[in-house]
């Protein structure tokens, strides 16, 4: 079963999985950056999809201006539910699954998956879709000055470019 945390009232649905079995395994899907899901949570929005068939032609992506005080909310509310997941379930078994990393290493993820789930291997696992995205700093139409809003917080890192895009930039 698979439940957004900040989608409805989430807590009701954890609440039954967490008192059925000792033996339930959570897989915890996760963002590293909280701006990143916002603006992907935005444009999802706009476009009625998070992603794409590789084959389908990609909707344009809308510019956006993002409220400073609007993410910092939503970057807190997301904290706060990783949080009270945490406390709730620290004594269930939970594996993390960083988005990020999922779709840099499709393969080595899913092969981690298969063993904390105790499933039978199958390789060769490749994403049969594409996000409708582009880099913030070409979506976000205020990215500068949302940077400026956030340096010296503690959501500064949101708009710290990953060693792995400041390569393929170089390149």
């Amino acid at each position: 079963m698979f439940q957004h945390l900040n989608h409805d009232d989430a807590w009701k649905v954890w609440q039954y999985l967490g008192g059925l079995n000792a033996a339930v395994r959570y897989l915890c899907m996760r963002r590293r950056n909280v701006l990143e899901q916002f603006v992907s949570h935005e444009q999802a929005m706009v476009h009625g999809r998070w992603q794409v068939w590789q084959d389908q032609r990609r909707p344009e992506v809308v510019t956006l201006v993002v409220d400073p005080r609007r993410l910092e909310r939503f970057a807190a509310q997301m904290e706060g539910c990783w949080d009270r997941f945490d406390r709730e379930f620290s004594a269930q078994e939970r594996m993390p699954v960083w988005y990020e990393d999922l779709c840099a290493q499709t393969e080595a993820v899913s092969i981690q998956v298969q063993q904390f789930l105790g499933a039978t291997h199958v390789s060769g696992l490749r994403p049969a879709t594409i996000k409708v995205g582009r880099p913030l700093s070409e979506v976000v139409g205020n990215y500068d000055q949302l940077r400026h809003y956030f340096r010296g917080s503690k959501y500064e890192s949101l708009f710290e470019v990953p060693a792995t895009e400041r390569l393929r930039r170089a390149a």
